[in-house]
């Protein structure tokens, strides 16, 4: 990959998986264009062992950007990896735009009743049990017809017979196991159906994922069978009638006949809530990633010269979207001079870095622009940031405002403010707020249920090195 990228320098380099994702990140050359995706990570945080989780904020925090399934797995691995905080996105399973038109099948009134099983034999994926749904509804004099679609039997270590068992179970009267299929040829038998089948072991219901095949069933109107928890709740609402909650074959039954009258309407009501999980939607949101990630050229036009900035601070909490804006541009070389403390730093580091610097931006009005606004060259220009506490600060006294070319302050409060705590009349001051990157935060759909939208920008640690002379 490094060779291929020396040949023809690659702008993102997308890596699935959490080996190849270690890899690529711990490349010099493809960690700070990496966008990694790892869905498999252990939950809750209690499964992962110290070594793993070290891993994994190694790999995170040299990365550029994260991917994962859902908005509660982007929730679970920015608060469990601090390192993944502002750089997650969602990514989601993906259905393609042509099986919102392949619906088929009829709602099942007044014949026998279809239901459908597509995809591997686990048995926490409990096909097993699927299989005895038919002899079952024969012993209520009850109509149903199922239909199996695979040919991938899980050999399972807790019970090494299971998978023989199954491949015989599928042969079983009342079946009809139609073996391995292209996902295509299995998307237009499954639309034929009434109802598809996909519940599974209640340990599984702490999963932060959405199974892909849940989301084909509904996007070809086949209203799905599926545990009552947190991610189906969220996609199909708390009435949605076909939660399984007794999966007996006789509890499965009274589900799917108590739901059979609601069947017709649920069709294109589940086809229309997974519509955001399209290949077009998905498309649409990964553009708008890939655009978010590169410099606004078009508000702000990139410049011939590259300019050296320094952002010096103890705290950045507050200039993560500034860093992102700053660290997408091509025209900007960026650093940082990372104080300990509010008044403790590096002196010898601080003046290397500031004779490398164009322009530097001091986040808090502190020590830091005690020391900038005392000691910049003529040439630079000096940002300061005040937020509120320092107005109280014993050291605003020795700060020299006549260097400072710009003073920013989070509100129009608080520039009234500093100009009669400090009498500074000579200062340029401005407004600009504390930001809260709108992507950062899920959006809520047509379907009146919050759904994942993704993540905002990159906030890196405030210790990044900076850029020798």
């Amino acid at each position: 990959m490094a060779q291929l990228d020396a040949q023809r320098p690659f702008d993102v380099v997308i890596a699935r998986g959490a080996q190849v994702a270690a890899h690529v990140a711990n490349s010099k050359v493809l960690g700070p264009k990496s966008w990694l995706y790892i869905t498999d990570i252990a939950h809750p945080g209690s499964r992962l062992s110290e070594k793993d989780l070290a891993v994994l904020r190694r790999t995170v925090g040299q990365c550029r950007r994260f991917f994962v399934q859902t908005e509660a797995a982007r929730s679970y691995v920015e608060a469990t990896i601090p390192e993944a905080a502002g750089k997650t996105l969602v990514l989601t399973p993906m259905v393609p735009d042509e099986y919102f038109d392949l619906r088929g099948g009829s709602s099942g009134t007044g014949r026998k009743l279809s239901a459908v099983y597509s995809g591997k034999f686990a048995r926490k994926w409990r096909t097993l049990e699927m299989c005895s749904l038919p002899a079952t509804a024969g012993e209520h004099n009850l109509p149903l017809a199922l239909t199996m679609i695979g040919d991938k039997f899980q050999h399972d270590l807790q019970d090494p017979q299971w998978s023989a068992t199954m491949e015989a179970a599928v042969s079983s009267p009342g079946i009809d196991w139609l073996g391995g299929m292209s996902r295509d040829e299995a998307a237009k038998e499954v639309s034929r159906h009434d109802v598809g089948l996909s519940w599974r072991d209640r340990s599984m219901d702490a999963s932060l994922e959405i199974s892909t095949k849940v989301l084909e069933y509904a996007a070809l109107g086949v209203p799905p069978m599926v545990n009552r928890n947190a991610q189906h709740l969220e996609l199909f609402g708390v009435d949605y009638p076909l939660y399984v909650d007794d999966d007996s074959a006789e509890g499965v039954l009274r589900t799917l006949l108590a739901a059979r009258g609601t069947l017709a309407e649920l069709k294109e009501d589940v086809s229309n809530r997974v519509r955001y999980y399209s290949i077009s939607a998905s498309a649409a949101r990964l553009k708008a990633y890939f655009e978010r990630s590169e410099g606004d050229y078009a508000r702000s036009p990139r410049s011939r010269q590259k300019t050296r900035v320094l952002i010096a601070g103890h705290d950045l909490k507050f200039a993560g979207e500034l860093v992102s804006v700053l660290e997408m541009r091509d025209d900007i070389e960026l650093a940082f001079d990372h104080w300990t403390s509010l008044h403790q730093h590096d002196v010898k580091e601080s003046e290397r870095l500031r004779d490398w610097a164009d322009v530097i931006i001091c986040e808090w009005c502190g020590p830091n622009a005690v020391w900038y606004s005392n000691n910049k060259r003529r040439r630079q220009k000096l940002i300061v940031r005040l937020h509120m506490f320092e107005l109280n600060g014993p050291w605003m006294s020795d700060v020299a405002a006549e260097n400072i070319d710009s003073l920013i302050c989070v509100s129009q409060l608080y520039v009234d403010r500093t100009r009669a705590s400090t009498g500074w009349t000579g200062t340029a001051i401005r407004v600009i707020p504390n930001a809260v990157d709108v992507m950062d935060l899920p959006q809520i759909q047509g379907t009146g249920s919050s759904l994942p939208a993704g993540a905002g920008g990159h906030r890196p640690h405030a210790q990044a090195p900076g850029p020798r002379p």
